[in-house]
């Protein structure tokens, strides 16, 4: 969601005055984002707000460099449990940086190349945000971030930024030095990574069934079944196929319609279907009691096994 952001020097240049922005704030027609700057538009979402909240306090900081989670907000990039507390940059120095209640400045080696532009604003580029997830975060928000920035879609949008590479990943975990808190994490991440992971649900169940060490599945598997061609997030040799549901996949009612005979082809050709949804795979032992059972039913487990930890 785009937000037309303004900033009180530009309020007063169309003819408002102090005292009117003031009022326009307390009747609820204007929202203060951050400090300085409005929009005559409240964000509904909470991940708009957050990004909202990024552009604005990179307005009052032209100079600065949007980084982390901050960064990913505007590249598009979903962050596993992102707590969207603070604002972050990043400075091209060993020493400086802090956080605040609402800012987390961090200083960091920060070459050229690691930073674009959206909209004239100065961010970390997508390969330089994964990686400071990854350095910064749990070993599954590296794992996530990276999957998204690697990702190589069966139907590429021409508007879409191009996959990153795994030799520019590489090459820019380097820059950082060895001596960067969390880089053997991200090396770990990078390795685990895939670029056929679709969503970020996808990345987080593939994450907790490694964790486990569950047979694992061959991603995003081709099938032709009875003249229409299908494709499986997950498989287990051809016995049992599993699809991850995100938010809003069922709200189409012609699409219920194609799962349920995209389910019934695959049960006619002798394969398991099994589906989860966030609920299932926010839940630890829900999670791990779906997948094991259907491994178990399907064969591929001989015996039952408990939840690790």
């Amino acid at each position: 969601m785009a937000l037309d952001l303004r900033t009180r020097a530009a309020l007063i240049g169309t003819g408002m005055t102090a005292d009117g922005i003031r009022r326009d704030v307390a009747a609820g027609r204007l929202y203060v984002v951050e400090r300085g700057v409005y929009t005559f538009e409240r964000p509904e979402a909470v991940w708009d707000e957050y990004a909202a909240r990024v552009v604005a306090a990179a307005m009052n900081r032209p100079s600065s460099v949007v980084s982390h989670e901050s960064a990913a907000a505007l590249h598009g990039i979903p962050v596993f449990r992102g707590s969207r507390e603070r604002i972050h940059f990043t400075i091209d120095a060993e020493h400086g940086g802090g956080r605040r209640p609402r800012r987390h400045i961090h200083p960091r080696p920060l070459r050229p190349e690691d930073v674009v532009r959206i909209d004239g604003i100065a961010v970390t580029s997508r390969a330089r945000t994964a990686l400071d997830i990854a350095t910064s975060g749990s070993l599954t928000q590296g794992i996530c971030a990276i999957d998204a920035v690697c990702l190589r879609p069966r139907y590429p949008d021409p508007g879409a930024p191009p996959p990153v590479p795994v030799a520019e990943l590489r090459s820019t975990l380097d820059a950082l030095g060895p001596r960067c808190r969390g880089v053997a994490r991200a090396r770990t991440a990078i390795a685990r990574s895939v670029d056929r992971s679709e969503s970020l649900g996808e990345s987080l169940s593939r994450c907790l069934m490694s964790e486990w060490r569950l047979p694992p599945p061959t991603l995003q598997c081709r099938y032709l079944l009875g003249g229409h061609e299908y494709w499986a997030d997950f498989d287990w040799n051809g016995r049992l196929i599993g699809e991850f549901d995100g938010m809003g996949k069922y709200d189409d009612p012609e699409r219920i319609e194609r799962e349920k005979q995209r389910d019934s082809d695959f049960r006619g050709a002798g394969i398991r279907v099994l589906h989860w949804t966030w609920d299932d795979v926010c839940n630890r032992a829900r999670f791990f009691s779906i997948i094991t059972g259907a491994l178990l039913d399907a064969g591929i487990l001989a015996t039952t096994v408990p939840l690790p930890g």
